[in-house]
């Protein structure tokens, strides 16, 4: 095997693991939003402000101040995920894209 063509290889299994370990990561994700909805149902039975900030985000987008608002009741209601699911969801609610951040906020708040 010549030289090139070994690093080709070298070079596609590198790449299919970087792929695959992507792959992973992203299904770690959508695992633990699906635990923090879960949770965030749970609570919006008792809790007045997220049931507000649900029924406010199926009329439109939130404001600034409601989407801070609703991070917050985010990161309280996260207390009974594991470790890894709390550090992958507050990813998602500190996303440097305003719009992603916004985007992930009311996603997950949305009919809990």
């Amino acid at each position: 095997m010549s030289l090139s063509a070994f690093l080709s290889v070298a070079a596609t299994v590198v790449a299919a693991g970087a792929v695959g370990n992507g792959v992973y990561e992203a299904v770690r994700g959508l695992v633990a939003k699906t635990r923090a909805h879960a949770a965030l149902s749970s609570r919006a039975a008792t809790d007045p402000v997220l049931r507000q900030l649900v029924l406010r985000s199926a009329g439109g987008p939130l404001s600034e101040s409601e989407l801070r608002q609703a991070a917050l009741v985010i990161e309280q209601s996260l207390t009974g995920l594991s470790q890894g699911d709390r550090k992958r969801i507050e990813q998602g609610l500190h996303q440097p894209s305003k719009s992603g951040e916004q985007r992930y906020i009311e996603e997950l708040i949305q009919s809990p």
